[in-house]
C-alpha cells in the first residue's frame, strides 16, 4: 500500500500528465556568470535581484563554475546586487527582465571588501549572448506612443518582422500560440481556422507587455504551436497609481473613403467613445499587518459602447389587396383590379381570409403608425414599410492582478482578465413588435494561478493552472416557444410579406479550456536543467433549437397539380402579362392560408436518445493534449551555450461526449465500390453503407518525439577584417533546430460530424402526401376538410427512430455530406490514426551590436509543416472510365452541327456528322413511370448548352449524377439502385450504379486525412534600438516565400479544402494564402528634446508645460501583393477543382504587369476604376478572349499560375504630450493618425476573363481605410 506522501506525489503527477495547458512562461529570468578580474569563475557568491517596483529580493548563489539563475521574475526592472568574500560589492541597476526571455547578466567582481560598493548603471545589453529564441519583447509604456489604431494590443504583433496576413513564418493558423499570464487565450475550438485571435481582449492599459517568439522555441514552449504570442497582465507595486482615460473616434475627423468619394456619398457614421481607468498598489488590510509589503494588487476597467442603428423595411399588402384586390397594369396600358377571393369563390373555392392570416394582418397594421409607408415602383398591391431601429453593441473589459510574496522564497500570482460582448437585438419583422432577433451576448475569461517555489538556491519550482472559458448565446431574446400562438406552426407567407414571428432560435455554446504546467529549474555546475509537464483540456458543447425542431412550417401557395391553376389563367385576367400570373396565385394563396407543402425536423434527444419536439440538438465533445520535457542551457563556455531538449507530446482524441455525433465507417466511405473511378466494380453490390454513431472516429497518437537544439556563440574576434566585421565580443552566431506539435482544434472533429441521422426530417408536399388544394392553416375548403386543429396529412419520415446504424438508403437524394476520419491505417478493424501535425523549424543568423542600445540580426528562418489536417470531397465524379468524355465530345459535335441549322440542341436529329448519345439519351428518356423529360430540361436546356460551349464535362457529370435529384440519375441506372426504384424508376439498366461516383447513396463523400504540408524559406533583417537619447527604433526586412498543398485558389475554411481533382495531388501545391514575398516594417518613437532635463533644457514651468513632454511615433509598413489563383470558374475535368486558364501570347508577369497599370477613371456613371492595359479589354468589358479565356478542353486542365496583388504601405503617425500638473498627477493627451496620408492602396481588379467589369477595381485593400483621428485623454497619478 502506498504511503500518504507517495500517494500525494502520485496525485500532483496525475494531474500534470491530464491537464493541458500551453506551458508559456509569464515569468522572466536573469543569467550569468560571476568571475573575478582575471576571467576565473567565483563560486558561492551571493545574488540578489531586487524589484525595484514592489521592493522585494530574490536570492540565489552562484555554483561551482561562477553559474547563477535568477528564474521566475516578473517582468519589470531589477537592482541585481552580487557580494563575495575579498571583492567589492557590485550592483547592477535597471536590469530589465521580460516574459519568456532570458537577461544576460555576466557580472565581474573587484577585488576588495564587500563594505566596497562598485556600481553599473543599465548594464543589460540587446546582445543576446546565450538564446537561440528569435523573440522580441515590448513594454506597455512603448506601446502606448504608438500609433496601433484602436486599444487592443494583439495587433503590435503584427509588426514583428516574420508575420505576413494573419500568420508568422508562413505557419497554419493552428500552429500560431496566444497565452496570457501563461493561460492559452486561442479559441480552442476554432484555432485551425483563426489563430491570430484571443478571446479575451487584450487591452491596452491591462497588459504589462507582449513577448513574440517565431523560432528557436525551447521545450518548455513548444507544447501548442510553433510560436508563441505571450501578453503579461500589468501589476501593482510599493506605491499607488492610477489612471482615467477617454478615447474618442468620431467621423467628423476622418477622411472619406476613395470610392464614397467618387459615388457622392456621405462618411460613414462613426461614433466610438470608449473610457474607463486603472488603479494598483500595495493591498493593505486593516488589523492584518503579515500581509504588509507582500500583498500587490492591479485593477482595470475599460468600456466601448458602439451605438448604432439599423434601416429596416418590410414588404406589405395595401389594404384594398387585404381584402382579395389584385391591381395591375395591363398591357394595353390600362389599370385592371381582379379580387381574387370573389374569382375563386365563384369557381367553388374559399373565397374568405383565414382567420390566423386575418389575425397576423391586423397585427402587421398596427405597426404602420411606427414607420413610413411609401409606394413600389409599378407594384400597385405592396408597399414599403421604412423604421430606423436602434441597434449597436457594448463590450466591457474588467482586469484584476493580484501578486502575493506568502514568504522569503514562495509567491503567488492570480491575474483575471474578461470580456463581456452584448450585441443589442436586429429589430423585430415590423416595428414596435416584441420578440426581435440578433441579440447576443458572449463572455469570455481567462484566469491564471501561479505558484513560484525557491527550493535551495540552486532549484526552483513553478506550478501554473489556469482557465479559459468562454459562453456564447445567439437569439437570446427568442424561444423555441414563441408560435405557440400559433399552435406552434412557422408560417411562410408568400406575397413578399415577412412572418411577425422572427425565425429565430437561440443558440448557446461554450468551450472551457483548462491548463496546467510544472517546471523544475536546477542549476548545475555548467549546465541550467529544465524539467517539467503541461497540457490542455477542453470541453466543448452547443444547444441548438436547430430547424426549429418540433415547429413545422406551412408554406403558403399553390402546387402546380393544384386544380385551382385553372382560375389562374390569362382569360380571368384582362391584358395581363402571362409571366405575371403566379402573383395574383400567390396573393390568393396566402390569404386563404392554401399550403403547398409542410416541413420540419425534430433533433435528437441527448437523454432520451429519441427525436422530439423541442430537443435542442446538443453537442458535447473533449480533447486533451500534454507532454513532458527536459531541457538543457549548457555553458561549454563563456561564450558559447548549448541548448538543447526533448519534449515528448501525448494527443489524445477529441470525443463526443454524448454520443449523437454520426459517421460513416472508414471502410463504407466508397462503398458498395472498390474505390474511386471504377464503374461496374464492386466489393459488394448488396453493401448498403452505414452511418454509425461514433463518439470517437480515429486513434490517438502518443509517439510524438519533439527534440530541439542550439546554439549562441558570442566569439572575440581581434584584427583583420573578420575582426572588424564581427567586433571583440559585440556579435552572435545563433542557430536552433526544434520540431513543435499543434493540435487543430475541436472543430477538426466538428466538421467529421455528418448531419444524417442528428435529426429527423419531416415532409409533406401537395399532390404526395395529400390532394393538392386540401391543405389550409385553418378555415375548411370546398375542396378538403383540413384545419389546424384536424390532424396533419401523413408524413414523410425519415429516419424513423434513433436507431443508428442508419443505412443510407434511406438518405438518397436529400442532399446530405457525410465525412469521416481516415487518417494512417491501423489494419483492419482498427481505428485510423489521424497523426498529430508538427511543425519542423530551423534559423541560422548573426546578431551585430551597433552600440550598447542598437543590434542588428540578419537570419535565415525555415519551417515545414508535415501531417496537416484536411478535409476534402472523394466524390469526384468521373467522366474518363465511363466513357462519358468521348460522348461529351459527341454531343459538342451534335450541338455545332445543329446550332449551324439554327437549333439550339445536341440531340441526335439525323442530320449528317451527328451521332448516338445512348447515355445522354438513357438519362433523358422514360423509366418505368417516369415519362421522357421535356426538351427544355434535357436536349436544349440552355444550361446544359453552355456546358458543351464551355467545354464543361466535370460540371454537366455533375448535374446528371443525382445527389439531391433522381430526375437523371435513376433514368440512368433505373432499378439497379433500390432508391431509384422506390420512385418509380424500374425499368432496366445497363449502366452501373457506380456509373459516375464509388458511392451513390450521398450527395458528397468527404475523408478527413493528415496528408497536407506547407513550408516556408525566409531571409530576415531585423534592427533594434532600445530607448537612447529619447529614440526608440525597430526596422525589419523580410524576403521569403511559403508553398503548400492547400493554397490561395479556394477560400478554405481551416481544414476544409477540396483538390483540384484526387486523381494528381501534386496540381494543388501553390503558395500559401498568407504568403507575401518581401516586407518592410518600421516603427519607433522620439522624445522631442524639449523641457527641463532635456537637451534644450526649460526652466520657465509655464513654457515648459507648452514646449516639454511631446513624444512622436510612427509606423511605416510596405507589403508586396498576395497571390492570388487565377481562376475562371469553369469545370472541364471534375465537379470540384477550378479548369484554369488560356493565356496566349503572353507570360503570367507579362500579364500581371498588364493587369496592374497604373489606374485610371472609368466612363462617368461606373464608380470604378481600371487598371488593366486597354489592349486587354474587349469591346463588351470582357478580357480579349484571343489573349485570356476560360480553358475550354473537355477532360483536361488549362494553365495553373497566381498574380501577384499591388504593393501595400501605409504610415500611421501619433502625438502625444505630458503635462505635469503638481507631482503626482500628470495629463496625457494623445492623437493617432492611422493613414495620416490618406493613401488608397487598391484591391486587385477583377480578372475573371469573362467578366464585363475585366480589369476594374472598386474597393481599397482590406485594412486600407482612409484617414481616421483618435484622440486619447490620461490622466495619471
Amino acid at each position: 500500500m502506498l504511503s500518504a506522501s507517495a500517494r500525494l506525489r502520485a496525485f500532483f503527477l496525475g494531474v500534470l500528465l491530464i491537464g493541458a495547458a500551453s506551458a508559456q512562461k509569464s515569468t522572466g529570468e536573469i543569467k550569468g556568470t560571476v568571475m573575478d578580474p582575471g576571467n576565473a569563475f567565483v563560486p558561492k557568491a551571493a545574488v540578489s535581484a531586487k524589484d525595484t517596483s514592489t521592493g522585494l529580493s530574490f536570492n540565489t548563489v552562484s555554483g561551482g563554475d561562477g553559474a547563477y539563475l535568477v528564474p521566475n521574475l516578473l517582468p519589470g526592472n531589477y537592482s541585481v546586487t552580487v557580494t563575495a568574500p575579498g571583492f567589492q560589492t557590485s550592483v547592477v541597476d535597471k536590469v530589465t527582465v521580460e516574459t519568456g526571455r532570458t537577461t544576460d547578466l555576466p557580472i565581474r567582481l573587484t577585488v576588495g571588501t564587500v563594505s566596497q560598493t562598485v556600481e553599473v548603471t543599465s548594464a543589460a545589453a540587446a546582445l543576446e549572448t546565450t538564446s537561440n529564441q528569435v523573440a522580441n519583447t515590448v513594454r506597455n509604456d512603448y506601446i502606448k506612443d504608438l500609433p496601433i489604431d484602436g486599444r487592443d494590443v494583439l495587433q503590435f504583433a503584427s509588426l514583428d518582422a516574420g508575420y505576413t496576413a494573419g500568420t508568422f513564418n508562413g505557419l497554419f493558423q493552428g500552429a500560431l500560440n496566444i497565452t496570457l499570464d501563461g493561460t492559452d487565450v486561442n479559441d480552442t475550438r476554432y484555432k485551425s481556422t483563426n489563430g491570430f485571435a484571443s478571446l479575451v481582449a487584450l487591452r491596452l492599459d491591462a497588459i504589462e507587455e507582449v513577448t513574440v517568439s517565431t523560432s528557436g522555441l525551447e521545450s518548455n514552449a513548444a507544447s501548442g504551436g510553433a510560436m508563441t504570442i505571450q501578453f503579461t497582465t500589468r501589476r501593482g507595486t510599493s506605491q499607488y497609481h492610477g489612471s482615467v482615460f477617454e478615447e474618442v473616434r468620431n467621423d467628423y475627423f476622418y477622411a472619406n473613403d476613395f470610392f464614397n468619394n467618387m459615388k457622392g456619398l456621405p462618411k460613414t457614421q462613426q461614433r466610438l467613445n470608449d473610457f474607463g481607468g486603472s488603479l494598483g498598489g500595495p493591498l493593505k488590510i486593516p488589523g492584518i499587518p503579515y500581509f504588509k509589503n507582500k500583498l500587490f494588487f492591479f485593477v482595470n476597467y475599460e468600456d466601448a459602447p458602439v451605438p448604432g442603428a439599423a434601416n429596416k423595411s418590410a414588404t406589405v399588402l395595401v389594404p384594398a389587396a387585404q381584402n382579395g384586390d389584385y391591381t395591375y397594369k395591363g398591357t394595353d396600358g390600362s389599370m385592371h383590379t381582379v379580387n381574387v377571393l370573389s374569382l375563386a369563390g365563384a369557381a367553388g373555392y374559399s373565397s374568405t381570409v383565414d382567420p390566423t392570416v386575418k389575425t397576423a394582418l391586423t397585427t402587421i397594421n398596427g405597426t404602420f403608425g411606427n414607420g413610413t409607408l411609401l409606394p413600389i415602383s409599378n407594384n400597385y398591391f405592396q408597399q414599403t414599410l421604412n423604421w430606423k431601429f436602434p441597434t449597436g453593441s457594448r463590450n466591457e473589459y474588467p482586469t484584476a492582478r493580484l501578486d502575493y510574496q506568502i514568504a522569503n522564497k514562495v509567491a503567488y500570482h492570480v491575474a483575471w482578465n474578461l470580456r463581456h460582448y452584448h450585441v443589442n437585438p436586429t429589430g423585430p419583422s415590423y416595428p414596435g413588435l416584441t420578440g426581435a432577433s440578433g441579440e447576443s451576448k458572449e463572455t469570455h475569461y481567462a484566469l491564471s494561478n501561479s505558484l513560484d517555489t525557491t527550493l535551495k538556491p540552486t532549484l526552483f519550482n513553478s506550478f501554473k493552472f489556469g482557465i479559459q472559458s468562454t459562453v456564447t448565446g445567439a437569439n437570446i431574446g427568442n424561444s423555441e416557444f414563441q408560435w405557440a400562438s400559433q399552435n406552434n406552426k412557422r408560417i411562410t407567407f408568400g406575397s413578399g410579406i415577412s412572418p411577425f414571428i422572427p425565425n429565430a432560435t437561440p443558440l448557446i455554446r461554450g468551450n472551457p479550456a483548462y491548463t496546467y504546467s510544472d517546471e523544475m529549474n536546477w542549476v548545475k555546475g555548467r549546465h541550467t536543467f529544465k524539467f517539467g509537464a503541461n497540457g490542455i483540456y477542453t470541453r466543448f458543447y452547443e444547444n441548438d433549437f436547430y430547424q426549429y425542431s418540433g415547429v413545422l412550417n406551412y408554406t403558403l401557395g399553390i402546387s402546380t397539380v393544384d386544380p385551382i391553376n385553372a382560375v389562374f389563367v390569362a382569360s380571368n385576367f384582362p391584358s395581363i402579362v402571362p409571366t405575371s400570373l403566379s402573383t395574383p396565385a400567390a396573393l390568393y394563396a396566402t390569404l386563404t392560408g392554401r399550403v403547398s407543402s409542410i416541413s420540419g425536423f425534430e433533433n435528437i434527444d441527448e437523454k432520451s436518445r429519441q427525436y422530439l419536439k423541442f430537443a435542442p440538438l446538443v453537442y458535447r465533445a473533449n480533447y486533451a493534449t500534454w507532454g513532458t520535457y527536459f531541457q538543457d542551457n549548457f555553458r561549454v563556455s563563456p561564450s558559447l551555450t548549448l541548448n538543447y531538449g526533448l519534449r515528448w507530446e501525448f494527443t489524445g482524441v477529441m470525443t463526443n461526449t454524448n454520443n449523437t455525433f454520426m459517421a460513416p465507417v472508414v471502410a463504407d466511405l466508397n462503398a458498395p465500390s472498390n474505390g474511386p473511378f471504377q464503374p461496374g466494380v464492386f466489393a459488394d453490390i448488396n453493401h448498403v453503407p452505414a452511418i454509425a454513431q461514433r463518439s470517437v472516429t480515429y486513434a490517438p497518437d502518443r509517439i510524438n518525439p519533439a527534440p530541439n537544439f542550439g546554439l549562441a556563440w558570442n566569439p572575440s574576434v581581434h584584427g583583420g577584417l573578420i575582426g572588424k566585421l564581427m567586433g571583440d565580443k559585440k556579435s552572435v552566431i545563433r542557430a536552433s533546430y526544434g520540431i513543435a506539435y499543434f493540435d487543430e482544434g475541436l472543430n477538426g472533429f466538428y466538421w467529421t460530424n455528418t448531419n444524417a441521422g442528428n435529426w429527423q426530417q419531416i415532409s409533406a408536399t401537395a399532390g404526395s402526401q395529400f390532394p393538392a388544394g386540401s391543405q389550409t392553416l385553418q378555415s375548411p375548403d370546398p375542396a378538403g376538410s383540413q384545419t389546424l386543429q384536424s390532424p396533419d396529412p401523413p408524413f414523410l419520415v425519415a429516419p424513423p427512430k434513433f436507431t443508428p446504424p442508419f443505412s443510407e438508403y434511406q438518405f438518397a437524394f436529400q442532399g446530405y455530406d457525410v465525412s469521416t476520419n481516415a487518417g494512417q491505417s491501423n489494419g483492419p478493424g482498427k481505428l485510423p490514426t489521424m497523426r498529430n501535425p508538427y511543425v519542423q523549424t530551423w534559423n541560422f543568423g548573426i546578431q551585430r551590436e551597433l552600440s550598447r542600445s542598437t543590434v542588428l540580426e540578419v537570419r535565415y528562418v525555415g519551417n515545414k509543416t508535415t501531417h496537416k489536417w484536411r478535409q476534402y470531397a472523394i466524390s469526384e465524379v468521373n467522366i474518363f472510365e465511363n466513357g462519358f468524355l468521348g460522348e461529351f465530345k459527341n454531343a459538342q459535335r451534335n450541338l455545332a452541327i445543329s446550332q449551324a441549322a439554327g437549333v439550339s440542341s445536341f440531340q441526335n436529329r439525323g442530320l449528317p456528322g451527328q451521332v448516338a448519345l445512348p447515355i445522354l439519351e438513357t438519362a433523358f428518356g422514360a423509366n418505368g413511370s417516369n415519362p421522357v423529360l421535356a426538351a427544355g430540361s434535357s436536349w436544349t436546356s440552355g444550361t446544359f448548352v453552355n456546358d458543351l460551349l464551355q467545354g464543361q464535362a466535370g460540371r454537366l457529370a455533375a448535374s446528371l449524377q443525382g445527389g439531391s435529384s433522381p430526375t437523371y440519375y435513376c433514368r440512368l441506372v433505373g432499378a439497379n439502385f433500390g432508391p431509384c426504384a422506390d420512385l418509380g424508376y424500374t425499368g432496366a439498366s445497363s449502366y452501373p450504379i457506380n456509373f459516375w461516383v464509388p458511392n451513390p447513396y450521398v450527395f458528397e463523400n468527404d475523408e478527413s486525412n493528415d496528408t497536407s504540408w506547407g513550408n516556408y524559406n525566409g531571409l530576415q533583417m531585423e534592427l533594434r534600438q532600445r530607448l537612447s537619447h529619447g529614440a526608440t527604433l525597430t526596422a525589419s526586412y523580410t524576403w521569403s516565400h511559403a508553398l503548400t498543398d492547400m493554397p490561395t485558389q479556394s477560400s478554405a475554411s481551416g481544414n476544409v479544402l477540396n483538390y483540384a481533382t484526387i486523381r494528381n495531388f501534386g496540381l494543388d501545391k501553390g503558395p500559401i494564402s498568407n504568403d507575401r514575398r518581401q516586407a518592410y516594417r518600421f516603427y519607433g518613437t522620439y522624445a522631442l528634446p524639449f523641457g527641463t532635463g532635456s537637451k534644450f533644457n526649460i526652466t520657465n514651468p509655464v513654457l515648459n508645460r507648452i514646449l516639454g513632454g511631446w513624444t512622436i511615433g510612427s509606423i511605416a509598413t510596405v507589403v508586396s501583393g498576395a497571390e492570388n489563383f487565377v481562376s475562371s470558374g469553369y469545370q472541364t475535368l471534375t465537379n470540384y477543382g477550378d479548369s484554369g486558364v488560356n493565356l496566349q501570347g503572353l507570360t503570367g508577369t507579362q500579364f500581371r504587369n498588364m493587369l496592374l497599370e497604373s489606374p485610371r477613371n472609368n466612363p462617368a456613371g461606373t464608380f470604378a476604376l481600371t487598371t488593366a492595359d486597354p489592349s486587354l479589354i474587349g469591346p463588351s468589358g470582357t478580357a480579349v478572349q484571343s489573349i485570356f479565356a476560360p480553358w475550354t478542353t473537355p477532360g483536361t486542365l488549362g494553365q495553373r499560375f497566381y498574380i501577384t496583388g499591388a504593393w501595400f504601405w501605409s504610415l500611421n503617425a501619433s502625438l502625444n504630450k505630458d503635462v505635469r500638473i503638481n507631482d503626482h498627477v500628470r495629463l496625457t493627451l494623445q492623437g493617432e493618425f492611422i493613414n495620416v496620408l490618406n493613401h488608397p492602396e487598391f484591391d486587385l481588379p477583377n480578372f475573371s476573363p469573362t467578366s464585363t467589369t475585366f480589369g476594374q477595381v472598386t474597393s481599397v485593400m482590406a485594412g486600407n481605410g482612409p484617414r481616421n483621428i483618435e484622440l486619447r485623454g490620461y490622466i495619471r497619478w
